[in-house]
């Protein structure tokens, strides 16, 4: 149901070029096969009055530390936090869930928005892949992927602006 490739950075460079110039049309020829199995994903919710839900995660399976133990940690660290902060009566009952997510990169996340009831439930998302590259020193930008024109938030200048900041 997904897939994805990769070409080398020369072939990157020159589809990069024709872009420039013209549209380019590219064709893909996938020869791949669903197997039978299961994807594994922990997932936990600290529960809000309304029934929608804000989205912390983090994919696991790798062990380096921009890719992505950091975000593990991050979610592990987020969650513990707010759990404590609503115990010790520091932080009100939320008006919205905030559900953590822990799974596979691609697959896992894919695996767990397939299940419709679960995706529309979700009103905002947070990544924490990657938080812990320094751009300045990987020379990866800050990263903001805005919500699709048919479900506008306001938030997404807001977070377009810090990123362009940073």
């Amino acid at each position: 149901k997904i897939f994805c490739f990769a070409i080398s950075p020369r072939k990157g460079d020159y589809l990069a070029k024709l872009l420039k110039k013209k549209r380019v049309k590219v064709k893909a020829a996938v020869k791949s096969r669903i197997y039978n199995g299961s994807i594994a994903e922990v997932t936990g919710l600290i529960p809000g009055k309304e029934d929608r839900e804000i989205l912390f995660l983090a994919h696991l399976y790798e062990p380096f530390l921009g890719d992505d133990a950091i975000g593990g940690a991050a979610l592990i660290e987020i969650s513990r936090l707010f759990s404590n902060l609503i115990k010790k009566g520091k932080l009100s009952p939320l008006k919205r869930g905030i559900r953590f997510l822990a799974s596979s990169e691609r697959y896992g996340f894919a695996h767990f928005f397939a299940d419709k009831r679960k995706r529309e439930k979700i009103i905002a998302a947070v990544s924490l892949d990657g938080i812990g590259n320094d751009p300045q020193k990987t020379g990866f930008p800050v990263m903001v992927r805005m919500n699709p024109a048919s479900q506008p938030f306001f938030g997404d200048f807001l977070l377009e602006n810090m990123a362009k900041s940073y």
